[in-house]
């Protein structure tokens, strides 16, 4: 936790970073919405277009910027990123807008500065992400999550950008076939932070999942855990995690 003068910088920063936004909001932007869903800031305007090539492309206009999504079914480009609310809801031009990083990802939603966006064809956990919408317009942090809602808060506070969720590691070994051996293995390739090494659950915690989707003992696992994310304007961030471990079987 910050004090005094770093906590005064700090959110001088933050207000910085994530000019245009009012003080009230900068001071405290909160989207939870009912049991644990993100209340997204709502955009002006949607618009879909089913395209001659079968793509579908998606506009999501909020009053700064537009958000041009091309879907293929369960694939989908780059979204693009246009500094402008009334842009062509179209293919972008080359050189139009900022193409983000985000290949086969849909945009979630928008709290504030920052958009959500997650894998659409996931095995396993499903990949989020979180890229920044005023300056350097670029993907910030990138992550797993399990559950639904998948995203369970998106705050903007003092200092930094927070989001909740239930993490998830796409395991290549079986926590229920052997619980301290496959976490060591995820400590080894760094799935698992080191300061988690000696933490392993036992193996018993993955019986329910494995038993409903009749998983064999040796089907590589998910493992979970609650996880909350600061994520600073100078792009560092700072993870608090709970030891609330659970173990699904990958599907």
């Amino acid at each position: 936790m910050m004090h005094g003068e770093g906590a005064a910088t700090a959110a001088w920063a933050i207000r910085e970073r994530f000019a245009g936004l009012g003080l009230a909001v900068l001071v405290s932007v909160v989207a939870v919405g009912p049991a644990g869903a993100v209340d997204y800031d709502p955009p002006e305007k949607v618009e879909r277009i089913q395209e001659k090539d079968g793509r579908e492309t998606i506009c999501s206009r909020f009053t700064d910027v537009t958000i041009v999504e091309r879907r293929d079914g369960p694939t989908a480009s780059r979204p693009v990123l246009i500094a402008d609310p009334k842009a062509r809801c179209a293919a972008p031009r080359p050189g139009q807008g900022v193409e983000l990083d985000l290949a086969d990802m849909a945009f979630d939603g928008r709290v504030g500065p920052m958009m959500v966006f997650s894998q659409m064809d996931p095995h396993g956990a499903v990949g989020i992400a979180v890229a920044e919408v005023n300056l350097d317009k670029k993907v910030v942090f990138r992550d797993a999550a399990v559950g639904d809602p998948l995203i369970r808060k998106a705050e903007i506070g003092r200092s930094a950008f927070v989001l909740g969720f239930v993490r998830g590691i796409n395991a290549s070994c079986s926590l229920q076939q052997d619980a301290r051996a496959c976490w060591a293995q995820l400590v080894g390739e760094g799935k698992i932070p080191k300061e988690m090494a000696g933490m392993a659950p036992k193996g018993s915690i993955c019986a329910k999942s494995y038993a409903e989707m009749s998983a064999p003992r040796d089907a590589p696992s998910i493992v979970t855990w609650t996880n909350e994310v600061e994520i600073f304007p100078d792009g560092r961030y700072r993870r608090a995690s709970q030891q609330d471990f659970g173990c699904l079987a990958q599907p």
